[in-house]
């Protein structure tokens, strides 16, 4: 059984690590309008691969970032179940 966290733990996990990436705070410094959003996660049926959340969507910033977004997401997808409530 995996941990569970609420989505709020889960939204600060994903943007803790992906304000850790040299590129997005270097893309912030230079214009702070490139703030990177990923839509809060939310719960759904465990799947195949047994996780139980996703994010949806993310803004257009975010999507410049898409493939270490989606890595970071992953790896928490695998880590962590999401309380059913969020």
């Amino acid at each position: 059984m995996k941990p569970v966290k609420s989505g709020a733990e889960l939204e600060r996990m994903i943007y803790a690590r992906l304000f850790r990436l040299d590129e997005v705070q270097e893309d912030m410094t230079a214009d702070p309008r490139l703030d990177p959003k990923v839509s809060p996660p939310r719960w759904h049926e465990r799947d195949s691969k047994g996780r139980n959340w996703n994010v949806a969507s993310m803004n257009s910033a975010a999507v410049a970032y898409e493939t270490w977004v989606g890595e970071i997401v992953d790896y928490l997808r695998w880590k962590y179940d999401i309380e059913r409530s969020s």
